[in-house]
C-alpha cells in the first residue's frame, strides 16, 4: 500500500473531521509522528506537543492526552479507513481504537487493535449503536464506560 505524499485532496479538504481515535501507551506524540514521516507522510508541528500528519487521503492531528495516550482526530477518505488502521499498525501504534463518522456525526465504523491480536478488527457495538468499550468521542474527550 504505497502512501501518496502531498497535500490532502480538494474533495477531502471540505469534509468535517470524520475520524478520531486513541493510541494507548504513548506519552509523546513526537515519536508517533516520526513513524508516519518514515512512511512518507507529511509531518508538521501543530502545537507545543502536537503534530499534524498527512497524505493525499488522510490528515490527522496527534495530541498527547493527560494519561499516557495520544489522541488522533482529523479527516480520512472513508474508503481508506482500513488503510489508516494498517498504517497505524505499521507505525507500531500497539493498542489503539479508531472511529469513522459520517458528515452528520453518526458513527459508521469502529476499529480496535491490540498487540496480542496484532491485526485491526471491527469493534463491538452496544444495542444503542455506541461503541461497547471506552474510546474517545468526537472532539477527543473520552466517553464514559
Amino acid at each position: 500500500m504505497p502512501d501518496d505524499y502531498g497535500d490532502l485532496t480538494c474533495e477531502l479538504t471540505d469534509l468535517p473531521n470524520n475520524v478520531c481515535g486513541i493510541l494507548h501507551g504513548h506519552r509523546d506524540a513526537g515519536p508517533v509522528a516520526s513513524r508516519f514521516e518514515r512512511l512518507g507522510w507529511r509531518v508538521s508541528s501543530s502545537s507545543w506537543h502536537g503534530y499534524e500528519v498527512g497524505t493525499t487521503w488522510c490528515e490527522v492531528e496527534l495530541e498527547p492526552a493527560e494519561v499516557p495516550d495520544v489522541l488522533l482526530n482529523g479527516v480520512v477518505d472513508p474508503s481508506r479507513f482500513d488503510d489508516l488502521a494498517t498504517v497505524l499498525t505499521r507505525c507500531g501504534a500497539g493498542t489503539y481504537g479508531l472511529e469513522l463518522y459520517d458528515e452528520d456525526g453518526g458513527l459508521l465504523r469502529e476499529m480496535l487493535c491490540d498487540p496480542a491480536g496484532g491485526r485491526p478488527r471491527p469493534g463491538r457495538r452496544t444495542g444503542n449503536g455506541r461503541p461497547a468499550e471506552r474510546w474517545p468521542t468526537r472532539g477527543g474527550q473520552p466517553s464514559q464506560p
